[in-house]
């Protein structure tokens, strides 16, 4: 639990836990090559600095675990918010490097990451891995398995796809969103710092989490080392249908693969 007193902000020092949470969380910061750092560089460029603000929220500040509750789920919130910002940007960035968004279907979108993939790839001759931050929305639509650390990942035969989640809370309306790219291209830069806002209104007490960051994405440097695929639904209802139905075909298909073991052990 990171201490504040009402009506004050502080800034997360480095061993926080809190900042764990957050790094954890951000798929843009897990895909960062960087532990994160609090502050920017002589001669910075600021005109990339960037404000992200999660909205308050109400806590006890008598019930410590009330407060690491608050603490926590603003972290994660924090997360997402930082992620859409960074899509965002790099979305706005591509057009000038040349990359398009495409436009796949939800039952194509494994067959997209494989091409996309190995285009990459060859396209840059590079040896670094090609990984893919994915809002959560399309988890179930790409065929994701979890090494032994926990961390997902799509076996594309001749190598494995790291891929992190974005919490966005994206909108149905304007598709969610995969970027393929060579490793740490699209990961969020050092610079960035955490803090809590402790607000007093009306006799209660809330809280909100913010990062100040600097982040843009130097794509034009890195032709052919960044896809992107947008994923389209009639609406939430439809969405929602395709998934249920993609997660049932995952139970049976597990169910079949261990009753086939089964067999094969007995």
């Amino acid at each position: 639990m990171t201490d504040l007193d009402a009506g004050t902000s502080v800034r997360l020092e480095e061993d926080d836990e809190r900042g764990g949470t957050f790094e954890g969380h951000s798929a843009f910061a897990r895909h960062s090559p960087h532990y994160l750092e609090e502050d920017t560089p002589d001669r910075h460029d600021r005109r990339h600095d960037a404000v992200v603000r999660t909205a308050p929220a109400q806590f006890d500040r008598t019930n410590a675990d009330d407060v690491d509750r608050v603490q926590h789920e603003l972290m994660l919130q924090l997360a997402g918010a930082v992620d859409d910002h960074c899509l965002r940007t790099a979305l706005a960035a591509g057009p000038a490097a040349g990359i398009d968004v495409d436009d796949v279907g939800p039952d194509d979108l494994d067959t997209w990451l494989a091409e996309a993939a190995s285009a990459i790839s060859t396209d840059t001759r590079s040896a670094c891995d090609v990984e893919a931050v994915l809002d959560v929305e399309l988890g179930a639509f790409l065929e994701q398995q979890r090494g032994g650390c926990g961390s997902p990942y799509v076996d594309l035969g001749w190598t494995r796809c790291d891929t992190a989640p974005m919490a966005r809370g994206a909108s149905v309306d304007e598709g969610f969103h995969v970027v393929l790219s060579t490793q740490h291209l699209l990961g969020l830069s050092s610079r960035a710092a955490l803090y809590y806002s402790s607000h007093v209104l009306g006799g209660e007490e809330y809280l909100s989490a913010r990062c100040e960051l600097a982040y843009a994405p130097r794509l034009r440097f890195h032709p052919g080392a960044v896809r992107v695929a947008r994923v389209r639904f009639d609406d939430e209802t439809h969405w929602r249908r395709l998934v249920a139905e993609r997660r049932a075909r995952a139970v049976r298909a597990a169910r079949h693969h261990e009753a086939r073991r089964g067999m094969l052990e007995g």
